[in-house]
This record gives structure tokens, C-alpha cells and sequence, in this order.
């Protein structure tokens, strides 16, 4: 987003590193200056948080994830080498660890004004989807521009960019970035969990929960076997 715009990303919204030498993985484009007046700042941060700034000088966009996913990338992040990493990362999404739920945080997104767009959309179509976000933030853009930040900003561009550069923490971060990784990582018994426990907020954002996705996930399970 921050490329499509012509302007840098500076960091995760009221994060404050605790050591300089910390690498930032949301630092990017600092040499940008077509658009002087902007920046783009990354968050995970509720919505509630933004609603008491100054709305007239900042623009919200937000970008959901099917929580099956976000549950393996969470595992990995979080968790990685520990036993019971899903059940870990599911406590932390059900909010018992000090942190909002995922129903909860998707569901005030939802509720407000916010242009919402899922991961999934924006990575079929990322043209298209990016375009609709902008325009719907009220943010100007140049289509070339737009275009050339599809073809660097994509995953296997930046993940060969960071590689060259490298930008290690960068390239850790980009694990994979893939559509219904959880059908492969996860146990059918914890997919059904995550259907079950999050159905609603998953049915109003059009992630299928029902039977049918169960038994696609048991033919994967098996052929991958």
C-alpha cells in the first residue's frame, strides 16, 4: 500500500522498540517523497484505539484473515517449537490471554465505517482490491504506480528482494503467505474447533465453516499422507 501511494512505511502504530538495533519489519521505503503529506503506519491494534485520534488526519483500511490461517501463522510466530502450539495460539485468538478475541476484534472492524478487505480477495485480485481500498479511503492514486507496487510488493518479489538486501528479519517474517495453509498444518479435530467457536464472525466475513470444508480438508489430509 505504502508504494502504491508514493510514500514510506514507518512502522507499527504505537509500537516503540525497545532497542534501537531492534530490526523494524514494517520499515520500508523510507526514500519515498512523492507524497511528502503521507506515511503508512501497520497495526494490529483495535479499532477503538483509532476512534479517539483525530480522524481528519488519518485514514483507516483493514485487511482480515481466515482465523484457521491466521491460527497457523500465529503458531509458527508465537509459538513455534512449543507443544501444543495450535492450542496456545487458539487461547490467544479466543482473548483468554489478555488480548481482544478474534470474533470480537473482526466484528468492530465490521461495524464501523472501515474499508475491510479479506487477505484472501486482496491476494487473487490485489490489483483490483487495492484500487477499491484506496478509493474507498478517499486516497488518491496512480494506476502505473499502483501496478508497480502489485508486482514488487508480491511475496516471492520481496521475499527475492529481501534475500539480496539481506533483510533476514524481513524474509523470517514472509513464511509463507498462503490461502488455506490450514488444511495441511492444522488437525481436522482443531479445524472443527475453529468452525464451531467462531462461526458467526466467520459466516458474516464469508469464510465457509460447514461440512463440506471438513471433508475437503480430510481428502487433503489423506493425499498429503
Amino acid at each position: 500500500m505504502a508504494q502504491a501511494l508514493d510514500c514510506p512505511a514507518i512502522g507499527f502504530a504505537g509500537y516503540r522498540r525497545r532497542h534501537d538495533s531492534l530490526p523494524e519489519i514494517a520499515l520500508e521505503g523510507l526514500d519515498r517523497t512523492g507524497r511528502p503529506d503521507l506515511v503508512v503506519l501497520k497495526s494490529h491494534q483495535p479499532i477503538g484505539d483509532f476512534e479517539r485520534l483525530d480522524r481528519s488526519r488519518i485514514k483507516l483500511v483493514s485487511i482480515v484473515r481466515d482465523p484457521r490461517d491466521i491460527l497457523v501463522s500465529g503458531m509458527h510466530y508465537f509459538f513455534k517449537g512449543k507443544p501444543d502450539a495450535d492450542k496456545k495460539m487458539l487461547r490467544r485468538m479466543q482473548g483468554s490471554l489478555g488480548f481482544r478475541s478474534w470474533q470480537q476484534y473482526v466484528d468492530e472492524f465490521q461495524a464501523s465505517s472501515c474499508p475491510i478487505v479479506r487477505y484472501e480477495d486482496l491476494l487473487l485480485n490485489t490489483e483490483k482490491e487495492l484500487a477499491r481500498l484506496l478509493t474507498r479511503a478517499g486516497l488518491d492514486f496512480c494506476l502505473r504506480q499502483l501496478k508497480t507496487a502489485v508486482h514488487d510488493q508480491s511475496f516471492e518479489v520481496a521475499r527475492s528482494r529481501y534475500r539480496k538486501t539481506g533483510e533476514l528479519h524481513k524474509l523470517n517474517h514472509a513464511r509463507s503467505g498462503t490461502i488455506g495453509g490450514h488444511r495441511h498444518a492444522l488437525s481436522v479435530e482443531m479445524i472443527e474447533r475453529v468452525n464451531r467457536e467462531m462461526s458467526a464472525s466467520m459466516s458474516r466475513l464469508g469464510y465457509a465453516s460447514a461440512a463440506s470444508n471438513i471433508l475437503d480438508t480430510r481428502t487433503v489430509l489423506r493425499t498429503a499422507t
